[in-house]
């Protein structure tokens, strides 16, 4: 198969799509593990288990008819389970990726990066600053102390910013 010799992202790309997985993160980071023949075949398998009607989550019986793993947990299983693939390091990766999901490290529209949204964090801090000092000074007085036109926000904003 022309996909096992690709790259592992356009692997992991191609899975993701497949699966219609929204945990991008840990695809990347399983198929990066167990390879690219390996993902692909546990693929195929997940495919065919889907299109005969999926598998049932743990624990749920005939009163919870509908509940059923997805696609992409049902590939999972298929690779802790796979020959040559240990599950002790699946495990592991699923921890760490989601212990970095729950830090806020990670966005899962990759579109907000952790450096983003720290920035916007300072400008939310500098503007509370802005709005305390302003209700503590006495009417009718300059602040003191105070850098003109709110601590120079929109240069911070530029500087902390660029391209907004």
């Amino acid at each position: 198969m022309i996909m096992e010799r690709a790259p592992v992202d356009e692997v992991a790309n191609f899975v993701i799509e497949r699966l219609g997985e929204s945990n991008v993160e840990l695809i990347h980071a399983l198929v990066g593990e167990v390879g690219a023949e390996m993902a692909l075949k546990v693929l195929k398998r997940a495919m065919r288990i889907e299109a005969q009607g999926g598998v049932l989550c743990p624990g749920s019986g005939a009163a919870d008819e509908g509940k059923r793993k997805s696609a992409g947990g049902v590939w999972i299983s298929l690779i802790r389970r796979a020959d040559g693939v240990s599950e002790q390091k699946v495990n592991k990766i699923i921890k760490s990726v989601e212990k970095k999901r729950r830090k806020g490290n990670w966005s899962p529209d990759r579109g907000t990066t952790a450096a983003d949204r720290r920035k916007q964090r300072v400008i939310g801090r500098l503007d509370k600053k802005v709005v305390e000092t302003r209700a503590a000074a006495p009417k009718g007085k300059g602040v003191q102390g105070v850098q003109p036109k709110a601590f120079k926000r929109q240069t911070l904003r530029r500087k902390l910013l660029p391209g907004k």
